[in-house]
Parts: C-alpha cells; structure tokens; sequence
C-alpha cells in the first residue's frame, strides 16, 4: 500500500470512526441513563416548607443505578470493538414464521477493567445519566480501524421499550439494531430471506435515552452477511 493510500484511509478513519484522541491516547465515550424508579426508590421528600430533599438510602441506589449502567457501557464497548456474530429470521406472517433476532459478542471487555470508568454524572432524583470512557489499547484501536476500512454495509435504526422492563436498555439497542439491519435488508434484497447470518459492531456509540415511559434508542451499524439462506422456489 502506497503511501497516499495509508494517508487517505487515515483520514477516513478519522473522520468516521467514533475514536476521541487525546494527549496521545485514544478512547470510547457514551452516555446512558437509568430511570430511578425501577430501583423501587422513593423518587423525592419534601420538608414541612415543601423544599425537596435528598432521600436517606439515595446513595445506594445511585450506587446501584451506577452498576447497572456500567454493565451496560461494557456490552455497548465490546460491540464496538469487538462486535457481534448475528442470527437474523425475518417474520413473514403469510408463511407463520416469528421475527427471531440474536446476538452472540465475539468479545468482551473483562468486568472490573479498570480502563473502563465513569466520568460524569448528572441526575435529578428521577433519571440518572452517566458519561462512561473506555481508554483502547492499541490492538483495541486497530480492531475498530479493521471494522471501518472493510466492506461491511452502514445502517441505522430505533426502537422503543417500556421502562417497566429491567432489561429495557439493553433490550431497546438490541431491537434497534434489528431494525437498522432490517430496513437496510429490504432494499438490498427484493425477495424477503429465510434466515441471514454474519458479523456486526456498532460503528458508534448508541443514543440511548429515556421519556415518555421508555428507553428511546438510536443506533448505528456495520455489518457483514456471511451466510444467507433463501425460500426455495415454487
């Protein structure tokens, strides 16, 4: 590779990729949120004047809203760095077959890394946004520059899901990454598949915000079809 064409593909890896450099180093960066509620908290007390003030277990439950929110930073990362191998069934009520979705890590950020933190915080005794940062190794950041120097197909997709579920985060960027690669399906593929398989990342950190009673998520991806399986022919 000449030296013009590692100039160029650095400077579209600069301008596409989701990597922040700073003081020489290079890192990941997403904010989530957590409703407080589903940690059966009492959101607010008033005094007798009716100023609000801080609950008395507040601590704990931030604490624990913390937790779970940095799980979920650590699956976001590993998606991006290491990405997903994806089953994908699409539904066809005509022929009585259910939408079926999976996704399988090929990697994963080991739990207490301590590259891995919270930077901010920022909360109303209601919903709690967390700012989190992953710090890459240099093999993490050539990973990530293999994803966007390939062929892999760019999409983008949201869902919604009710904040009532525990695992309505995750199961939100779960169903926008269904849906990313399901609009970008239908117009690769004029006749519906049977059943797509193969490789993606999230080529940016997923939007993923709560209102309205829900996780409201926005995600984008690059993906790569490795086996695809057709209807057979009347």
């Amino acid at each position: 590779m000449n030296l013009f064409l590692k100039t160029r593909l650095f400077l579209i890896f600069i301008l596409f990729s989701p990597v922040v450099y700073a003081g020489g180093e290079s890192y990941l960066s997403v904010e989530l949120s957590e409703d407080l509620s589903l940690h059966d908290f009492n959101l607010m007390k008033l005094s007798e004047n009716g100023t609000a003030s801080s609950p008395e277990d507040y601590d704990a439950v931030r604490n624990e809203a913390i937790r779970v929110l940095l799980a979920e930073a650590q699956w976001i990362f590993s998606g991006m760095i290491y990405g997903f191998e994806f089953r994908y069934v699409p539904g066809a009520s005509n022929l009585d077959v259910e939408d079926e979705f999976y996704l399988t890590p090929k990697g994963q950020i080991p739990s207490g890394d301590p590259s891995l933190r919270a930077e901010k915080v920022w909360d109303d005794y209601r919903t709690l946004t967390v700012q989190f940062v992953y710090w890459l190794t240099p093999g993490q950041q050539q990973r990530i520059q293999q994803f966007h120097m390939s062929s892999y197909s760019a999409a983008g997709g949201s869902a919604s899901v009710s904040v009532t579920s525990r695992s309505g985060g995750r199961d939100s960027l779960q169903q926008g990454t269904k849906q990313a690669l399901r609009e970008d399906l239908r117009q690769r593929f004029y006749n519906r598949p049977r059943e797509i398989s193969g490789i993606l990342c999230f080529s940016h950190p997923p939007k993923l915000t709560i209102g309205s009673g829900s996780y409201n998520s926005y995600v984008r991806i690059l993906y790569r079809i490795d086996d695809l399986k057709e209807y057979p022919s009347r």
